[in-house]
């Protein structure tokens, strides 16, 4: 008698024990993706829903298009410092030219101008 009680105990605790880790994976799963879509639900009308592969071309609003533009207008005008190392250190970003710095045979720095 006390056997079967036993072994109807330890059978509920297993299915308890599978329906908690079955449930906790559909948590984990899923509600970090429904909580990611409901803060950026303004990305899929852009970008379309991954899931329906028929969705994917949506209609940019001119708003959108005027931001993606404004964006590419940002990117294009981001300098890149030139940097050469000929006759000591010269940075240049555009046209403006940052002062040369030559490192002499004992160490010290002197400081020049530069004419490029």
């Amino acid at each position: 008698m006390i056997t079967i009680i036993i072994l109807i105990l330890i059978v509920h605790l297993i299915v308890i024990i599978i329906l908690i880790l079955i449930f906790h994976l559909i948590i984990i799963r899923w509600l970090p993706i429904w909580q990611w879509r409901r803060r950026n639900h303004h990305l899929f009308t852009v970008l379309g829903d991954p899931d329906h592969s028929d969705s994917n071309l949506r209609k940019i609003t001119s708003s959108q298009e005027k931001n993606i533009s404004d964006l590419h207008t940002a990117i294009a005008h981001i300098r890149i410092p030139n940097i050469s190392f000929e006759k000591g250190l010269s940075i240049s970003v555009g046209h403006q030219h940052l002062p040369r710095r030559e490192i002499s045979a004992q160490g010290s720095v002197s400081r020049r101008n530069s004419t490029a």
